[in-house]
């Protein structure tokens, strides 16, 4: 008597009880054309949810700006096939990027839907870009100094006094009401991120959401640099090195945060780094925005005779 044999494929868990991540990135854009993508993502492959019909779809609406007069458009989120996460794409011609002077934001509606309970979310989307060439950063196709200080450090401030004193502000938590105010009034802000691995990555997805991020301080060691560069596509990554032993520069690094902060000491620990070096001191006492935009001037002038650094900051 033969007998039937059949290869059942495995019982999926419902993929809306996994524990999901979104993502909202760019790819490389210019003037003329942007490529915007939403990823989701699990801890397990999720080829086998998109074979069983589960897509990602949506649309960005804008850009709107708080300060300028915008005419905004809809732009459709196309999904890009299987893979080991989800992934939808939207095309936008002429896009206009996120900066102090216009914090422009597109309003994102995703959608994931297959067999199963479907999911809807909305966010707000930023396009940012600050190239690095050399040792400095860019903006505009200008150089462009950092000059920031840590929010504890201040007292009697707003986010947009800040912006008007071209200040940006260092962070080490996730607060969504400060970086939800930041990026609608166009206040830069840089995160510092510490922990294990794990924690890292999961502080630089949460951070990534917000367009006034723009760049991110690890502090911390990292050995999956495919995983760490993948996490946050449009955040530029630097190292903090605090002492000798840090040296030398990680191999992910795009930037450094320096404790080294006189001209001795400085010079011979950072000599030939071919990164942007941002000059760190700290303080203990409490400052208004005028008097942190003062204590990075004086950084600056004491750092005259050091090699030419991208940025001063004070925490």
């Amino acid at each position: 008597m033969d007998t039937q044999h059949s290869m059942e494929s495995p019982v999926l868990k419902p993929l809306t009880e996994l524990s999901l991540d979104w993502d909202l990135f760019h790819t490389q854009a210019d003037a003329h054309l942007g490529q915007v993508y939403v990823r989701l993502r699990a801890d397990v492959d999720l080829q086998a949810y998109w074979e069983a019909g589960w897509r990602l779809s949506g649309q960005l609406y804008g850009p709107h700006c708080s300060r300028a007069h915008t005419l905004p458009a809809k732009y459709t989120l196309v999904d890009q096939g299987s893979g080991s996460t989800i992934l939808a794409r939207a095309n936008l011609p002429d896009p206009c990027f996120w900066s102090a002077e216009v914090p422009a934001l597109y309003q994102v509606t995703l959608k994931l839907a297959g067999p199963g309970q479907p999911q809807e979310q909305q966010a707000s989307f930023g396009m940012r870009s600050i190239p690095i060439k050399g040792r400095q950063f860019f903006w505009n196709t200008e150089p462009w100094i950092l000059k920031a200080t840590s929010v504890g450090n201040l007292s009697d401030w707003t986010p947009d006094q800040c912006r008007q004193q071209s200040l940006a502000l260092i962070v080490d938590k996730v607060e969504e009401s400060l970086l939800e105010q930041a990026s609608q009034l166009g206040t830069w802000i840089v995160a510092t991120v510490a922990g294990d691995e794990t924690s890292i990555c999961q502080q630089l997805v949460e951070l990534a959401r917000w367009p006034a991020v723009c760049m991110a301080v690890i502090d911390g060691t990292i050995s999956d640099i495919e995983r760490l560069r993948s996490t946050a596509p449009n955040l530029i990554l630097g190292q903090w090195v605090r002492q000798q032993a840090d040296l030398p520069v990680a191999e992910w690094s795009q930037f450094v945060f320096s404790d080294f902060t006189t001209p001795k000491d400085f010079s011979p620990s950072l000599e030939g780094c071919s990164l942007p070096v941002v000059a760190v001191r700290s303080v203990n006492t409490m400052r208004s925005v005028e008097e942190a935009v003062q204590a990075c001037q004086e950084l600056e002038n004491d750092l005259a005779k050091a090699e030419e650094l991208a940025g001063y900051v004070i925490i």
